[in-house]
């Protein structure tokens, strides 16, 4: 099945952003063919999809600039798989050119709400970067949840919530990623911007209160011409990419704390592909 919808011409708005829709028409269409269960998902996600589309590309790209694709597919399956770290991994939703798969059976029983996991995937369809270096992937995905949790479910923090040890604690099951970082406790002392999602969400939302207010803008705009480099966040921000880091941690700890630092006891290594939402299932 499938639903198909245009972008009006209209002016839409979003905090701070103003885009027209004058000239662009946006066809939407969302195919549950192999999963009939999920045609009630079809027409909440073409109205998703037509409102943020564009949204999106104005936050990142500024007004009136021109969106890449005037089709957005988004394809529900009954179960994705994907090839990742020489295995085969189930992922809830990933995007590929103009199309956003969506595992239908993750849906059923996932902790928060599907529709800013399509935030997520929808940046990433906004995204484009065709010439981004490889160590930019936690930047990349970064981006994509700081749109979700800033612009579309509002809840984003200039901050990680961090015990007097140095561990994540207080997250709900509602927030899956952190969560799951949390009962595994991890540490993220040493390059845990590395970590990506949410937990890089949180830190160029500290970069943007803190440092600099175009930085997610100027990030990604460099990512997207093929310019971006680490050296890039001390010219912005006045320091290297991990002395911020470190002191954006620092900033996360109890106030009591702030001062003294603790040692680290391990470090978090974690690695996820692009363009893949982060609830990893196993």
């Amino acid at each position: 099945m499938t639903a198909a919808c245009r972008v009006p011409a209209a002016m839409l708005f979003t905090v701070g952003i103003t885009w027209s829709a004058d000239v662009a028409l946006v066809q939407v269409r969302v195919d549950t063919s192999k999963t009939p269960k999920a045609a009630a998902y079809s027409g909440p996600t073409t109205d998703l999809v037509r409102e943020w589309y564009p949204k999106i590309n104005a936050i990142l790209f500024g007004n009136d600039y021109p969106l890449r694709f005037k089709e957005i597919k988004v394809l529900f399956a009954p179960k994705l798989r994907l090839k990742l770290d020489s295995h085969k991994t189930e992922v809830p939703a990933y995007a590929e050119g103009n199309t956003i798969h969506v595992n239908f059976g993750y849906l059923t029983h996932m902790p928060d709400d599907y529709r800013g996991m399509l935030i997520h995937e929808l940046t990433h369809i906004n995204q484009q970067y065709d010439n981004a270096p490889s160590g930019a992937g936690w930047l990349v995905e970064g981006i994509a949840d700081y749109i979700r949790h800033k612009y579309y479910e509002k809840d984003i923090e200039a901050k990680l919530r961090i015990d007097g040890d140095g561990y994540l604690k207080g997250y709900a099951p509602s927030a899956p990623f952190l969560f799951n970082l949390e009962k595994r406790r991890a540490r993220l002392d040493d390059k845990g911007y590395f970590t990506s999602y949410t937990v890089a969400s949180a830190f160029l939302f500290w970069l943007e209160e803190r440092k600099d207010k175009e930085i997610v803008r100027v990030m990604n705009v460099a990512l997207s011409e093929g310019r971006y480099s680490e050296e890039l966040f001390r010219q912005r921000c006045g320091a290297p990419l991990d002395a911020l880091w470190k002191e954006f941690l620092l900033q996360s700890r109890p106030q009591s704390l702030q001062a003294v630092g603790r040692p680290t006891r391990n470090r978090l290594q974690a690695g996820l592909g692009k363009h893949i939402s982060y609830r990893l299932l196993t």
